[in-house]
């Protein structure tokens, strides 16, 4: 009796594999939850096994960021019943990956994806214009018309099986001055970048 007890308990432990997801958050007991936790519907959680990141769809900022594409939560993998179905612990605020103080610039949602991998990580992929983060650039890039760059933002969030960290990976591409993304420069990277 007291080896089918033991097998019953250990069967009911949580697991501990090492793995890595992304999904695109439907019902915000899947969220990562908190004090500062954004995450809604529509918006995407990336994990694994330590972390849990929370990762704005295609709609804008309720922090101090304006678009989506943002992180914008954070917590570690909890224990416990209590931390389960959203009720983690986020204490972070939002991050735009700039370049040039420049963000991404998300009104689609194809523009935020879920990348599949050939390795255990998971990934998602922000693709999207870049726009000015202060509003005080807009006039000032006006003084100099013509010659301030429009910016191509590819932003891959990784994350790894076992790793207590997520990666970001901005590549910033030239685009021509319409602002339109050039088909060849979407997924491409720069020399000495590999694949996700």
């Amino acid at each position: 009796m007291p080896t089918l007890l033991l097998s019953v308990l250990l069967a009911c432990a949580p697991e501990s594999a090492e793995h890595a997801s992304a999904y695109q958050l439907n019902d915000l007991g899947d969220g990562i939850g908190g004090p500062k936790a954004l995450a809604r519907g529509g918006d995407y959680i990336i994990e694994n096994d330590k972390m849990r990141f929370a990762i704005l769809g295609a709609r804008n900022s309720f922090g101090p960021g304006l678009y989506g594409g943002s992180l914008i939560d954070a917590d570690v993998v909890r224990e416990g019943l209590e931390y389960r179905n959203g009720h983690g612990n986020d204490r972070f605020v939002e991050m735009n990956p700039p370049v040039n103080l420049d963000i991404s610039f998300i009104t689609e949602e194809t523009q935020v994806e879920i990348l599949e991998t050939d390795d255990d990580s998971a990934v998602i992929r922000v693709t999207a214009v870049g726009k000015p983060y202060l509003g005080i650039l807009v006039p000032l890039r006006g003084l100099t018309p013509g010659k301030e760059p429009a910016v191509a933002l590819v932003t891959d969030y990784i994350i790894r099986p076992g790793e207590p960290w997520l990666t970001l990976r901005t590549t910033a591409t030239i685009v021509p001055k319409s602002g339109g993304m050039d088909g060849q420069t979407i997924g491409e990277f720069l020399p000495g970048l590999g694949g996700p």
